[in-house]
């Protein structure tokens, strides 16, 4: 074949299919990795490799069973500690080659971590007497994943799932009560932001940090949620109101909700729309509305030098931004990306409830 492709240096990064390391020939036709961690998607790996055998003229990985769909594969990249979690862990879904003229056949690999398995079918069933937290177990149980879910403790008599994916149906119940769904591993985690824990990582703007964009947006911000229903049961309004100092605030002295109403005065969001049933359950549905909107506030884009063990789900502290824009992120996507010549850089998008 015509046009040989220039190849990456034997890959720093450790990649398993099914248990077991890359073969020789395989790390040798290696031209780049890309893993991307994202909280509201599934994550998702490529794996790019040469296709095209010289010697023996045949078309080296888009035939191999070695990379068939279903297969398990593993990424941990170099560097990083031996007790330190895989960048990636999930299972094959695509294989898609690539003849161009002039160029060596390339083939990529694609692979999506274990919270694909939620997204695979509809379903309409009812769930008795159970907590969401409870849900959340029954549907991890169901997709062969351990659960790891914080406990919402309010008991709900039947709660629908109406022709929805399982992904599609956690994800409301976990709206509903300002939580956030995905997987580390074969866990699937079920919980709160977790936007009070200690920072991971210190990233200046200049040295870990080479590219950075934030925006802050004070439009539509109100300080204060309202959900009403009606209690056909006992002839009563539920009415649930909560203000914005229920979410952290990171290390400001008020969240960005509060900034804004003490601004351009006080302002209240009513949803009369969201069927529920209790005052417990009202009170959960307009924290979550509060958070959402909180963490949206400040976000910015990074982007610098390869950063192995930068997650979702994490807080970092972030230097050199000047004074409304430097402090304390929560990770909510990260893309890591490994090109030709081990090139390795770390991209990720960073929100914030206050500034």
């Amino acid at each position: 074949m015509p046009g040989a492709m220039a190849n990456v240096a034997p890959p720093t990064w450790t990649v398993k299919v099914n248990g077991s390391a890359l073969p020789l020939d395989a790390e040798h036709d290696l031209l780049g990795i890309r893993i991307e961690q994202d909280l509201d998607a599934i994550g998702m790996l490529t794996i790019q490799l040469m296709n095209w055998n010289s010697e023996t003229l045949g078309h080296t990985w888009s035939d191999s069973p070695l990379l068939g769909v279903g297969a398990s594969v593993e990424v941990q990249p170099g560097g990083s500690g031996a007790g330190d979690p895989a960048a990636f862990v999930g299972e094959i879904i695509g294989v898609e080659p690539v003849w161009s003229s002039g160029r060596s056949p390339t083939v990529t690999v694609r692979a999506y971590d274990f919270l694909h398995r939620l997204n695979r079918s509809t379903m309409t069933r009812t769930f008795v007497n159970l907590t969401d937290s409870d849900i959340a177990s029954r549907v991890a149980r169901e997709a062969g994943l351990r659960a790891q879910v914080t406990n919402t403790r309010t008991k709900h008599t039947h709660v629908l799932q109406s022709n929805q994916t399982n992904l599609e149906f956690l994800r409301s119940r976990a709206r509903r009560n300002g939580y956030e769904v995905f997987v580390r591993g074969k866990e699937l985690h079920f919980r709160e932001p977790a936007l009070g824990q200690p920072v991971e990582h210190t990233l200046r703007v200049g040295e870990e940090i080479a590219e950075f964009a934030a925006w802050l947006s004070a439009a539509g911000r109100a300080g204060t949620q309202t959900v009403r229903a009606w209690d056909a049961r006992r002839k009563e309004d539920i009415v649930g109101t909560r203000a914005s100092r229920v979410v952290p605030t990171m290390g400001a002295d008020t969240t960005g909700l509060g900034q804004a109403d003490k601004i351009f005065g006080a302002a209240t969001v009513t949803t009369a729309t969201v069927p529920v049933r209790s005052q417990e359950e009202a009170e959960k549905l307009v924290v979550g509305r509060l958070r959402t909107s909180a963490l949206a506030y400040v976000e910015a884009e990074a982007e610098g030098p390869g950063l192995a063990t930068l997650r979702t789900g994490t807080t970092v502290g972030v230097e050199g931004a000047g004074t409304t824009f430097s402090g304390t992120y929560y990770v909510a996507q990260v893309v890591h990306t490994l090109a030709e010549g081990n090139h390795f850089r770390t991209a990720y998008r960073l929100r914030r409830t206050a500034a």
